[in-house]
């Protein structure tokens, strides 16, 4: 009760301080995912009840990280010698972070003219709204809707920074708990550990994937699409095409992580990376569909189209759904016949076909659906 507790306390007082701020959803973001990565790994090392066991864990973590932060060099000082060396360590660290919040709160709208500017072409710079690619305008569309809604960039961001921490802390504690096991229960862990990493990371980039919002977000100015001159086949793939340039890479950064961890056989490194991203499509797809049928259009505040709508929990039902039909039988089967080949082929294999039945459905339905929606 005491860490939430202090979670909730933080994230209130967090989301105060940072309110009045212009990028105050970039500074939210950054501060919770430094909350959870370290109130994670203070949970898994302080599971050792002696302090040099402690002191030994922290300091392999320090080695660790000392080439992508060559201030853990304090970090292992301050282990080693004086702890008072820990306050110059977190003090540069704070600093650092400021700075960089900082730089990019001051200097954003300035970089990001000079991007705009050198990508467009002199002959160019006067086309029209409508010459334009009009996949790529819909699409910068929604990244400043990304940027502009605290929300949706917190629902949406997270659900993917969750998908790579999540993952990571789990094979991190496995890997630990594990190590000193006999031969047989090393064994038996290697050949699980893939499979569980598979459902667990399938489960957490499915909770929340944007296209299940994809219609709501845009609230009372759907009237817009209504109006103008858009191709809602084009307006259809910048729905899917966004919540996938987000969750995509989420998936095979996580899946790197457990190659990494776990230097298992070429199957399980290919199913790895296979498996979950086919997840992510279908979830892509089932959320929109979703959508398409459960749409909340007339709400005064964004967490209502966000969070609090049917089709959120529709999603969510159906994502825990299959996790619980196939997750479960893929660990089931693998235990009792020791392959996963037997599960990792079916379940690849619906995934597919399912990913495919979707997108025909989309293809044919969309432009019917979006032209059937009045109440706005």
């Amino acid at each position: 009760i005491i860490p939430i507790a202090i979670g909730v306390l933080l994230s209130l007082v967090t989301t105060l301080a940072t309110a009045r701020f212009r990028y105050a959803n970039i500074i939210v973001t950054v501060i919770y995912t430094l909350f959870l990565v370290g109130f994670s790994l203070l949970s898994i090392l302080t599971r050792n009840s002696s302090a040099s066991s402690l002191a030994q864990s922290f300091g392999a973590i320090g080695r660790i990280f000392k080439w992508l932060n060559p201030t853990f060099i304090l970090f292992e000082m301050a282990l080693t010698t004086n702890p008072l060396i820990a306050i110059a360590f977190a003090g540069i660290n704070v600093l650092v972070l400021a700075g960089t919040i900082l730089f990019l709160a001051l200097c954003f709208d300035r970089l990001h003219d000079i991007v705009s500017s050198a990508s467009l072409k002199p002959h160019k710079a006067d086309v029209t709204m409508a010459n334009k690619n009009e996949t790529r305008t819909l699409l910068s569309l929604e990244f400043k809707r990304l940027m502009g809604s605290k929300m949706y960039f917190a629902n949406a961001i997270m659900g993917a920074i969750m998908a790579i921490v999540g993952s990571s802390i789990f094979l991190f504690t496995m890997k630990r708990a594990f190590d000193s096991s006999s031969a047989e229960v090393q064994a038996a862990m290697n050949l699980l550990i893939i499979p569980i990493f598979i459902v667990i990371s399938s489960w957490i980039l499915g909770m929340s994937s944007p296209s299940v919002s994809a219609i709501s977000i845009e609230g009372k100015h759907f009237w817009l699409i209504k109006s103008l001159p858009i191709d809602y086949r084009k307006y259809m793939r910048v729905k899917l095409l966004f919540p996938l340039i987000l969750y995509v890479p989420a998936s095979l950064i996580a899946s790197t992580i457990a190659v990494i961890f776990c230097h298992e056989s070429v199957l399980d490194i290919v199913m790895a990376y296979l498996i979950p991203l086919s997840y992510v499509v279908l979830t892509t797809f089932m959320g929109l569909i979703i959508n398409l049928r459960h749409y909340k259009l007339k709400w005064s505040n964004e967490t209502e189209a966000v969070k609090n709508s049917i089709a959120v929990l529709i999603a969510l039902l159906i994502d825990v759904g299959i996790i619980i039909v196939f997750g479960t039988p893929v660990i089931v089967v693998t235990v009792l016949t020791g392959k996963a080949l037997y599960t990792y082929i079916p379940v690849l294999a619906a995934a597919v076909v399912t990913d495919i039945i979707l997108y025909l459905w989309l293809r044919k339905n969309f432009a019917r659906k979006i032209e059937g929606i009045e109440d706005f």
